[in-house]
Formats: C-alpha cells, structure tokens, sequence
C-alpha cells in the first residue's frame, strides 16, 4: 500500500507546488514590470522637467535624451500611462501637461508641453515582464522549478510514508506467542519514532488488558476445583447410571479449568531453549499415546536437531497428535527435513473442518462440534497453545482438508543443524 501512495503523493505535492510556483512567478514578473514601468516614468518626467525649466534644446533625434518638437509622435494615447505621469508631475510641483504615446512594439514617447506650441519628447523602452523573454527562456525555468519540486516532493513523500509504513510493517507482522505483535523499533525520522512509541504503548496497554482477563480465568478455573471435588463426592449417594453421567460432566468441567490455567502459566513460565532432538521427542510423544491406547501410527522420521523449550514441544507434539487421535479417528505421524525446516505431518480420517473455521479453531476456548462429534471433551485451548509454542520457536502450523477425507496439520520449525537418514 505504502509503494502505491508514495509516488501518488509526490505527484500531487509536485503539482500543488509547481501551480503555486507558477502563480508565484506570474505575480513577480506582473510586480516586476509595474515597478519597472514606474521608476522608468519617474526618471523621463525627472528629465523632462529639468530640460523645460532649462528650455535648452537637446538632441533633436530620439533615442533616449529628449528632444522638441511641434507635433506629436505617430502613436496611441496611453491614458492610464497619461494619468500616472501627470501624477509623477504633481508630485515634483509641475503643472506641465503630459502625454504618454504607444509608438511601437517595444516603445513608449512621453511628451511635455513647451512654449510656442511646441511639445519636449523622450522615447523609452517598454519595461518586459521576466516571463516575456523567448519560450526557451520560459521552458529552462520551469524546468529548474521542476527539478527542484520533484526533489522537495519526493523527499516529503518519503517522510510522510514512513509512518504508513511503519503501521504496515506492525498490523502485517506475525504475531508472537503471546498473540500481539512484536515490539516496532524506534527507528527513523522523528515523526516515525514517535508513531512506533505510540504503537509500543498500544501494544503494552493491550497486554496488561489480555494479562488481567487470563488470570481471572485462571483464578475463577483454579476456585472451581472445590466445587467440583465435593460433586465427586456427592455422586457416590447416586445410582450407578446417574453417577456415571454426573462425573463426565465433572470431568469435562475439570478438563477445562485445567487447560485454562495450563494456558496461563505457559504464558507466564518460559524454558530456557536448548538443542533438541525432534525425531526422538516424536517418537517417544507416539509411544505415551499408544500406552494411553489411543490409536497413533508412526510413518517414516528422518532426524532433526531443533532449539526449543523440551517441555513447550513436547506439549505441542502431544495436543496435535492427540487431537487427531481422539477427535480424527486416528493419527498418522511422519517427520521429514525439507528446506532448511523440520515439517511434521499429521493426518487423521476424521470429518475435517469446515473452511472458514480452519484459522477461527486456533482461538483460545473455540471447540468446533458438528453432527458427526456434537459433544467434544476439552477446553478448546490445545489448538491455541501449540500455535504459540510453535511461533516461539520460529515456526508455524497449517491445517488443510485433505481431499480423500478427513484433516492433515503441518508443524513447520526451523532447523539449524539438520542430519537425515
């Protein structure tokens, strides 16, 4: 978007520049030849009141010095040139009559009465506006006013962008594993590093928000584990069938608080990272589920050191594998080493989910029920969870359809030393 708006507004910064400018021009050549026109009127009365009150008789030819003569030059009577000389006049304390005549193309002939019916003539040159000259003059000047609205816009542009760019770079980041996005750097010009210390300070203000609700899930889950034991207690004076129903209700209501406080402390309790052997954490992940009876098979591992938290991959391993287990029908699990990432497959013959719920399922406490499984035991937080883990460490999870039935998830991390079999 940012490359899209910086060239738009350099034109139009061009363009209001390049018209004011030009106006600009405009009304200093106008002001230039007025002011021209006015000293050069003041410098002929000047002259042609010191040769009447001398009544010497110059150079009888024009040319610039003033000259007599008894009948008027051939030329149109400037009236509003007339008026400004008579005033020039009235000024000086003359009371001479005086005349301005257009004679030519480029020429002006001021005339003032003398005795004897006779007239004192000074020709002068028309004052010439700066934007009169020829039109390459007028081309070489608006091409320099160019050149130098171009640079000036461009540079503005630039700035006024950085902050749009900025809030792109921060709304487009990936988010990190508390779900917001990372911190902006306050780099750049001023206007930039005060956008990224506002943004800084939404961000701050949105986590201690997210922060105070979680714990008081954690502390309402964690208030709740009285409740529930003492309903465990009182199932023992129901029949067998009540019981049976009454403690799965129980223990879903406990599979619940426990994930929401598990998700909390996760938030708040970091490992410290270290190298780690993915095939092995795979295998030995499968073999604790197939102990717990649950139906896993294990495809082909080829073998892959990654930096992480044992006790964060292993959680993330176990509800991704889980999931497609319980909820899937059975989990298929490989490892392969593909582009400088560990990729996990994990495919399961379940119903799938639908489209437009694949990203809503990653949501803290979402549980997708259909038809096919209208009661789902969980928290809805296993997704959740093993997102953030796997951002942690850099990498990513994508859950597809397959198109012969049921849902794969692909676990992407990052591999720096790699070794396969």
């Amino acid at each position: 978007m940012t490359d899209a708006i910086r060239p738009r507004l350099a034109i139009e910064l061009i363009a209001a520049l390049f018209a004011v400018t030009a106006l600009a021009s405009l009304a200093a050549s106008w002001v230039q030849a007025e002011a021209d026109l006015d000293r050069s009127l003041t410098s002929v009365a000047q002259q042609l009141v010191e040769t009447r009150e001398a009544d010497t008789h110059a150079d009888t030819r024009p040319g610039g010095s003033a000259y007599r003569v008894t009948s008027l030059p051939t030329g149109r009577l400037r009236s509003d040139l007339t008026d400004r000389m008579q005033a020039i006049l009235a000024l000086r304390g003359s009371s001479a009559r005086a005349m301005v005549l257009d004679t030519g193309p480029d020429t002006l002939a001021v005339a003032l009465s003398a005795p004897e019916r006779s007239f004192w003539v000074i020709s002068m040159m028309k004052p010439r506006p700066l934007l009169s000259f020829s039109p390459w003059t007028i081309v070489a000047w608006l091409g320099l006013v160019g050149l130098g609205l171009g640079g000036v816009s461009m540079l503005l542009a630039q700035r006024v962008t950085a902050s749009i760019r900025l809030l792109e770079r921060f709304v487009g980041a990936p988010d990190g594993p508390d779900g917001l996005p990372p911190e902006v750097p306050p780099n750049g010009n001023s206007e930039s590093q005060q956008v990224a210390k506002l943004l800084n300070a939404l961000r701050t203000r949105f986590e201690t928000t997210i922060e105070a609700r979680l714990r008081v899930v954690a502390m309402a889950a964690h208030d709740m584990r009285g409740p529930l034991q003492r309903m465990k207690i009182r199932s023992e004076f129901l029949t067998d069938d009540e019981r049976r129903v009454w403690l799965a209700d129980v223990e879903q209501v406990e599979a619940i608080c426990d994930g929401a406080i598990r998700y909390v402390r996760n938030r708040e309790v970091a490992e410290p990272e270290i190298p780690l052997q993915l095939d092995e954490i795979v295998v030995a992940v499968v073999a604790e589920l197939r102990a717990m009876l649950l139906p896993v098979e294990l495809g082909r591992t080829g073998k892959a050191r990654v930096l992480g938290q044992p006790l964060a991959l292993r959680r993330l391993l176990g509800n991704l594998i889980g999931n497609a287990s319980t909820h899937g029908g059975g989990a298929r699990v490989s490892l392969r080493v593909e582009a400088g990432e560990a990729l996990i497959v994990i495919d399961d013959s379940g119903p799938g989910i639908p489209e437009e719920l694949l990203e809503r399922v990653f949501e803290p406490f979402f549980r997708h029920e259909s038809d096919d499984r209208p009661e789902i035991v969980g928290s809805g937080l296993g997704l959740s969870i093993a997102r953030g883990v796997a951002e942690q460490m850099g990498g990513s999870i994508r859950l597809v359809n397959r198109l012969e039935g049921g849902l794969r998830q692909e676990l992407r991390l990052p591999v720096p030393e790699v070794e396969t079999v």
